[in-house]
């Protein structure tokens, strides 16, 4: 009757996918955490999202990565031809090495708590790292399989396994029973570089390292200690003869008597980037100069961000009698604007024209044999016959010539040296290589354009620099040029605009938007707080400028009070003491201390999963047990844990049951540990 009512249940489970997700009971003590997550679905400017990558070698490879890193809804991709003998499937957030033996590290970002590093065969690798800035995600590292895996075997670098985390979940390294695992650390080391061959930040107190599961007596802990600087909200005057340009001055009809300015930016939409309008607010500082409202703002800094139309119905410029600028190129600079790579042509696609950049690690040489990978892009011909690259996405990354060749690429050549051809990207515009002058027309000849640029002595006095040349008109361009490939030669200096009109050059002057200037900048930022022996404070600006602050010297801005701080002249800096305390945080270094690390995998590894009662084959009975031991009826020893452990989170559920069950009766093929 019991068997009956366990095939039913069983049935049960086979129809409601849900119920794995209810009864989850481990059923052996077990010190290695539940993994939850897979890999990270958001974006992060450093990789774009979760990465796997082989660097550190000749190049570098990508095996999950997003398209684009500078765009968040570009797609993440799987190129599971990167490296040969290196796979990753998504399903089960599994890499699997076959035989990959490299010089290179594998660096793994934001991939989840599940993340398993699945070793077939005899592998070898520098170093592993894995990553996690900022507290974007958590990620660990589960090392399974049955081969071998060789780290920093030549002892490199200080550690083999390293982990970069400030998450705060799970993070942890586990390396399974069945896996031979030999790590190695630099025998060089001293206080800031112990020997540690492993080396764990982690936030979960309980063990962070583990061998099938299980807690070893080689991982050691400590919990976290850091002598934390105490601050002061800052606020100091710095660059006092620097000119900022802050955009163009503009009036705002809701507040006339405030001070605002326009700057035309790129923003980023999350599906491109549009133009748009940053305006920013000022208020003055007790240095006399203006800075940024911070209670005027979005959520681009102290800004906010208009389209133009809701820019022209809150704001108006402010327009007045301006010298007219304008813009220049050189004959040599419209010759060679833009870029260069080599050719490549494809089979079966004549008309397209691709471009190979040299991969980030390689030289850029003149010769075949100096580039080692390339980026591939293709490119079109605009209507004025210049090559562009339409988007700076990479249809092929960091793969060598004979690697194209394979796909259909061929490298053009004429004799021994590559094709080089120049081409340019959609955002390659005139601006991009010419440059701006203020304009001047001479007497005696009508037409002409002279140009001049104003320059500042010391003493405050302006300059006005004259070549002696007129620029020229580029009708097939439609662009002014210099005839003069150097773009600029000297021909006479004036005190005065009044010099330059005594001797025939007169600056354009037209009704224009009024650049809004500053001179000067003050920073209002939070900084290390020190004292002397007197009690008396002070900070350091980040050139190391020393300022005194007092508690009668302060100014409000936004919604906290900064102290102003007063350079320091007088003082003995060596005197100075850091103010700061030791605080004990809520994560734990982990480690693995010596020059060596070894783990041969044990004999539990020729169990076959799926085999509960070790017949030697998976049936229904099989499952069963499984069952059976997923509810509590029955236990199960260490054997049998490991081949009823079908999904590899060291426990034995009733989605483990589920999944022999489907083996059984041959739904699947292949449990998540075998994928």
């Amino acid at each position: 009757m019991k068997k009956k009512i366990l095939s039913l249940l069983l049935v049960m489970v086979l129809v409601v996918a849900a119920l794995p997700l209810s009864a989850t009971t481990a059923v052996a003590e077990n010190d290695r955490p539940t993994p939850t997550t897979g890999p990270w679905e958001g974006y992060y400017w450093m990789t774009g999202g979760p990465m796997i990558s082989f660097s550190g070698g000749s190049e570098e490879h990508l095996i999950y990565y997003r398209k684009n890193m500078m765009n968040e809804s570009s797609p993440m991709i799987i190129d599971n031809e990167a490296v040969s003998g290196a796979t990753y499937d998504k399903a089960t957030n599994t890499l699997t090495l076959d035989n990959v033996k490299l010089t290179d590290n594998l660096g793994v970002y934001y991939m989840g708590d599940d993340f398993k590093l699945r070793i077939e065969g005899e592998c070898e690798l520098k170093k592993i790292s894995v990553f996690n800035f900022s507290g974007k995600y958590s990620t660990s590292l589960n090392i399974t399989g049955t081969g071998t895996l060789t780290l920093n075997k030549e002892k490199t670098y200080n550690e083999a396994i390293e982990f970069y985390s400030e998450g705060e979940s799970l993070t942890h390294l586990d390396i399974a029973s069945s896996v031979t695992v030999h790590l190695y650390a630099s025998e060089y080391a001293d206080e800031e570089f112990p020997q540690n061959v492993v080396n764990i930040n982690s936030t979960y107190a309980d063990p962070a390292i583990t061998v099938g599961g299980k807690a070893i007596p080689e991982a050691k802990s400590e919990r976290r200690v850091e002598t934390v600087s105490e601050t002061v909200n800052a606020l100091w005057l710095e660059n006092t003869e620097h000119v900022y340009q802050r955009g163009k001055r503009v009036i705002s009809k809701n507040d006339p008597d405030g001070i605002y300015a326009v700057e035309e930016i790129e923003f980023n939409t999350g599906s491109g980037y549009e133009p748009r309008l940053c305006v920013t607010k000022y208020i003055q500082s007790p240095f006399g100069i203006d800075m940024p409202d911070p209670e005027f703002t979005e959520e681009y800094g102290d800004s906010i961000i208009l389209t133009q139309e809701e820019f022209d119905a809150e704001y108006d410029y402010v327009t007045e009698p301006q010298p007219k600028k304008i813009r220049y190129t050189t004959e040599y600079r419209e010759r060679n604007r833009g870029y260069r790579g080599v050719k490549f042509i494809k089979d079966g696609d004549p008309d397209v024209v691709y471009i190979g950049t040299p991969g980030w690690t390689t030289p850029y040489g003149n010769k075949l044999d100096e580039i080692n990978s390339y980026i591939l892009y293709s490119a079109y011909w605009d209507d004025n016959e210049q090559l562009y690259v339409a988007e700076r996405t990479a249809i092929e990354r960091y793969k060598t010539a004979e690697e194209l060749e394979a796909k259909g690429y061929t490298v053009v050549t004429e004799g021994d040296r590559r094709v080089e051809v120049q081409y340019i990207d959609s955002s390659y515009t005139y601006n991009d290589y010419s440059s701006e002058e203020i304009a001047l027309t001479k007497d005696g000849e009508p037409g002409a354009y002279y140009m001049t640029q104003l320059a500042k002595d010391a003493d405050g006095s302006e300059k006005y620099f004259v070549p002696s040349f007129s620029l020229r008109w580029n009708e097939a361009t439609g662009h002014y040029y210099s005839p003069f490939d150097s773009g600029w030669v000297f021909g006479s200096v004036y005190d005065s605009v009044e010099e330059m009109a005594a001797d025939g050059y007169h600056m354009i002057l037209e009704d224009q938007p009024v650049d809004y200037t500053i001179t000067g900048s003050v920073q209002a930022l939070p900084r290390p707080l020190y004292r002397d022996q007197a009690g008396n404070r002070y900070f350091y600006n980040f050139d190391y400028n020393l300022y005194s602050i007092s508690n009668e010297n302060t100014f409000t801005y936004g919604d906290k009070e900064y102290y102003i701080g007063t350079l320091a002249e007088g003082v003995n800096e060596d005197e100075l003491q850091a103010v700061g305390h030791d605080e004990i945080r809520d994560d734990y270094k982990w480690w693995i201390e010596g020059t060596e690390y070894h783990h041969t995998g044990s004999e539990a590894s020729d169990v076959l999963i799926g085999d509960l009662d070790g017949n030697g084959i998976v049936n229904t009975n099989d499952a069963l047990m499984a069952l059976r031991a997923a509810v509590g009826i029955t236990k199960l020893d260490a054997n049998q844990i490991l081949a009823g452990d079908v999904t590899g989170d060291r426990k034995v559920t009733t989605e483990d049951a589920l999944l022999i069950l489907k083996h059984a009766v041959g739904i699947i093929k292949l449990f998540p540990v075998e994928a």
